[in-house]
This record gives structure tokens, sequence and C-alpha cells, in this order.
């Protein structure tokens, strides 16, 4: 596995509530993306978007994979709140 990928999406995820989206990366480099979920280094969160393994589960983060599997055009309103 591309240890330079993995820093990559680390570093990148970090600033994302523990997410990255599959647009994020090469064309070439998603069928190690999806390695990395199959050995369990990533997790599906949604359409095109995968966790860290491990990473909590907070508000934000199911904010974030909402708006990104919903696409471009997706909103939160100014009333959404932690269940």
């Amino acid at each position: 596995m591309n240890d330079d990928l993995i820093a990559r999406i680390s570093t990148t995820a970090a600033r994302q509530h523990a997410l990255i989206r599959t647009d994020q990366v090469s064309g070439s480099e998603l069928d190690r993306l999806r390695r990395l979920a199959q050995r369990g280094v990533l997790e599906r969160a949604g359409k095109g978007v995968y966790r860290i393994a491990g990473a909590p589960q907070t508000w934000r983060q199911s904010l974030q994979v909402g708006i990104w599997t919903l696409g471009p055009t997706a909103m939160v309103s100014h009333s959404a709140r932690i269940s």
C-alpha cells in the first residue's frame, strides 16, 4: 500500500472531521482507497465519502457526510440540532 496516499488521506481528513471524498484522490488511486476500506483502515460513511476507521462519529461529521452525499446544492439549516 502506498504510504504517501495514506499520509495525504490522513492530512486531508484531519481538516474535514476525519472524512475524505473519493473526488479528493486521483482516479488511479480509487482502487487503493477501496482496498483501504476493505482492510478496515477506512469506513464507508456515504456515497463517495469515507471516514478514518476508529475516528469518533460526531454531529458535525454527520452533517458533512450528508452535505457531501447530497451534492453541491445541499445545505444545512441554522436550526440543525444535535439529537
